[in-house]
């Protein structure tokens, strides 16, 4: 329940009117206040009084730091003092009294009872006086000369020759508000260059055209009292564009004009009580506003004029490699003018050219010279390899290497178990079981014979074919067959394998390490004729017995060995071991090769690998494909593959995305 009381004042303070004393009273007083009370007081007394308060009763329920019922002095919203308990007549006079007192002429009283008031208190009693004040005797007051107090208010009064200013305070000679516009005048301190008055202070107002700027220099008679030690007395200032030059005192007139870069100054010149000096005259003229010979970083400006002012208008062009960016279009130059301020207008930033992300390649790390903006002109990026399986910029090969050399052995019948490394090109077919030869990061080679399947498994980077876990595995995008290779319908034994030879384009390029390397293919004819004699290398996973009755066991692991180059007819003499195979039928061409010698031969399950020589420059060129041959453990055709060259070449091209 909030309740409201009458005033007890006499008048009523609610009306608004100043009185000089009151009195006020909480609510129900003295019977004991209610519950759930919110009161407030305003007093004022007229204006030079001050206000004091006198409480002379106090009985509210007391409660830490007068949390729930209270009594709030305060003046202008600083609290003077809460107030809660009970207190004597005599504590109230010595304790609390003195500090209930304001010189503003102003006070307000809050009382606050709450809703559990377990026994009766009687509440609060206090006068109010309006106390006069004695201004004539705060240092504060500000008369400059004399000082007459009267109750409720003062006056200031000035001596002979002097004029009481507008704050009623100040007494000063008339030196002021006089205003000079013109771009080029004089003025001087008063009576100059007679003796100028004491106390003054003088303040002369210089404003021209915006554009142009004020020059101030001294000249005449320079007479400013000054102490024993130089400092002054008397003062000379003189503020413009927010700077301030001075104070100026003495008998030398500074030698440097006054350059105020503002078209707007002000001379104040103020005076004591004493002295006897003739002052100063100072000499005004203008000139037009500059502004800087640039207008934004990486520019060059048009017209050029040895000084740029105002209302001068320039174009401003971006340097080369530098542009002005708005929104998602951009520009190379803009137009400026000299602003009345000294400040170009319009002014855009011409900003390095952005080229945008770099391309990134393959293979490589990207790496930037400039971090904080590696795209923006001049800025330059590296491309680093991941050497040494690709390179850059170089006539370096990086195919036909192994990162194994290859040891010298006998055959591939039982033949030397290849080390990772030691042939990284090696493709393995696991359906039918065959091999190919890696020559590019998206291309394997193979015999057609090999590539009738629509999409077969093929691996490599791995020894073992009974752990395919550990191998890469090669994704088919498509197989390309030379066209003029006659496929077999696998009824019946096969006998021509002209142009056996074929193209197994990959889903994508496979990553290139110890382990998988491409190996090269003949540069020329020339270079890609296998010699007669000339030893190559072997490798697969074939048969590693020569055909039996049963079954005829593979290699599970790589095998590789080393063969030469033999005469055709070595190869047609071979005999067959069963009735089953006509060896007149078999078509022998120009596309293909004979190697082997007595118990060193690839065989059934070899079929597609590479026939690899190593060069002078110890780099593997891939001069033929295991084909075809009358029985294993022998000699046998290789696929020529410098007869293809212009093939591989095409259909690689042509099949590129």
């Amino acid at each position: 329940l909030c309740l409201s009381f009458s005033l007890f004042l006499a008048p009523s303070l609610s009306e608004g009117v100043s009185q000089m004393f009151g009195l006020v009273v909480s609510p129900l007083f003295p019977q004991g206040y209610p519950n759930n009370v919110l009161e407030t007081w305003d007093i004022a007394v007229p204006p030079g009084y001050a206000i004091q308060l006198h409480l002379t009763h106090l009985d509210i329920e007391n409660s830490e730091n007068c949390e729930y019922d209270f009594l709030k002095v305060s003046v202008d919203g600083v609290v003077l003092s809460t107030l809660c308990g009970e207190k004597s007549f005599s504590e109230l006079r010595s304790t609390v009294n003195p500090a209930l007192y304001s010189t503003l002429g102003s006070m307000r009283l809050t009382f606050q009872s709450d809703f559990s008031n377990t026994e009766r208190h009687t509440g609060f009693s206090a006068h109010y006086s309006a106390v006069d004040i004695n201004e004539c005797d705060d240092p504060y007051t500000g008369c400059s000369h004399d000082c007459s107090n009267y109750i409720g208010g003062f006056y200031c009064s000035c001596q002979p020759g002097y004029l009481l200013q507008e704050d009623n305070t100040t007494c000063a000679v008339n030196c002021s508000g006089e205003v000079f516009s013109s771009l080029l005048g004089s003025l001087s301190s008063p009576s100059y260059p007679g003796l100028y008055p004491e106390n003054s202070a003088c303040s002369y107002s210089l404003q021209v055209e915006e554009g142009f700027q004020l020059v101030l220099a001294f000249e005449g008679v320079f007479d400013i009292e000054s102490g024993e030690r130089g400092a002054c007395v008397d003062s000379l200032r003189i503020r413009a564009g927010g700077r301030e030059w001075g104070p100026y005192c003495g008998n030398v007139a500074p030698k440097d004009p006054v350059v105020t870069n503002s078209n707007h100054a002000e001379v104040l010149f103020n005076t004591d009580g004493y002295g006897a000096n003739k002052g100063w005259k100072i000499k005004y003229t203008t000139k037009a506003k500059t502004c800087p010979d640039f207008v934004t970083a990486n520019s060059v400006l048009e017209p050029k004029r040895p000084v740029q002012q105002f209302k001068d208008q320039v174009r401003v062009t971006c340097n080369k490699g530098h542009e002005i960016v708005i929104g998602a279009k951009a520009k190379h130059h803009f137009d400026s003018w000299c602003q009345k301020n000294g400040v170009w207008s319009d002014i855009e930033i011409c900003e390095p050219v952005d080229c945008g992300p770099p391309k990134e390649i393959d293979n490589a790390e990207l790496k930037f010279n400039n971090e904080s903006s590696p795209t923006t002109y001049q800025s330059q990026i590296y491309y680093e390899c991941e050497a040494p399986y690709y390179q850059i910029n170089t006539d370096g090969k990086v195919c036909g290497r192994p990162s194994k050399p290859l040891e010298s052995i006998q055959r591939i019948f039982g033949g030397k178990p290849a080390q990772l490394g030691n042939v990284p090109w090696q493709v393995f077919f696991q359906s039918p079981r065959g091999g190919g030869a890696l020559i590019s990061d998206r291309w394997v080679l193979t015999v057609a014979h090999m590539a009738q399947v629509d999409q077969p498994y093929i691996y490599m980077g791995f020894l073992d074919a009974r752990h395919l876990g550990q191998a890469v595995r090669l994704e088919v995008e498509k197989m390309i067959i030379h066209p003029k290779y006659k496929k077999h319908d696998g009824g019946s034994a096969q006998y021509n394998y002209d142009n056996d030879i074929a193209l197994v384009k990959l889903k994508g390029k496979v990553k290139m390490g110890p382990n998988v390397t491409p190996i090269c293919l003949p540069q020329s004819e020339e270079e890609g004729q296998p010699e007669l004699g000339k030893i190559g290398f072997i490798s697969g996973w074939g048969r590693v017995k020569p055909r039996q009755t049963g079954k005829t066991p593979v290699s599970p692991v790589l095998l590789y060995a080393m063969i030469p180059v033999a005469k055709t007819q070595s190869c047609t003499d071979v005999k067959p071991t069963g009735p089953e195979i006509q060896k007149e039928k078999f078509v022998i061409t120009d596309n293909m090769f004979c190697a082997g010698m007595p118990g060193v031969d690839s065989c059934q399950g070899d079929s597609g690998g590479g026939y690899a020589f190593q060069g002078e420059d110890s780099v593997f060129q891939l001069k033929g494909l295991v084909s075809w041959g009358i029985e294993c453990g022998s000699y046998g055709f290789y696929t020529k593959v410098v007869n293809y060259l212009d093939w591989i070449r095409d259909t690689m091209a042509a099949n590129e995305d």
